[in-house]
């Protein structure tokens, strides 16, 4: 969580710096590095088999919807994301249906 932090900041004073450069040069750059980021990972990072056996698609996807700690992480970190990116938040839900009534 720190590291998310961490970044965050960095990313903002980074994107604060950049503002003062043309917009289409940082956007290119930004793509460029984008794309030898994916020839990197395509080329260097080691190969892995997902599975040894072949299975019917239904019955991996009924393996994972059933699988009970992954659904409450899953939501957890759904809940977490929502929250602190104020999308459910009830109080300005509230707030927004009073000012439309």
């Amino acid at each position: 969580m720190m590291q998310d932090s961490v970044c965050a900041v960095i990313g903002m004073l980074l994107g604060n710096w950049l503002l003062r450069y043309d917009f289409k040069l940082v956007c290119l750059a930004g793509a460029v590095l984008f794309v030898f980021v994916a020839i990197f990972n395509a080329c260097l990072l080691p190969g892995y088999r997902i599975s040894t056996v072949h299975a019917p698609m239904l019955e991996g996807m009924r393996l994972v919807l059933h699988d009970q700690p992954l659904a409450t992480c899953v939501l957890t970190l759904a809940t977490c994301v929502l929250t602190l990116t104020d999308y459910y938040n009830p109080r300005k839900a509230l707030q927004v249906e009073n000012l439309t009534s």
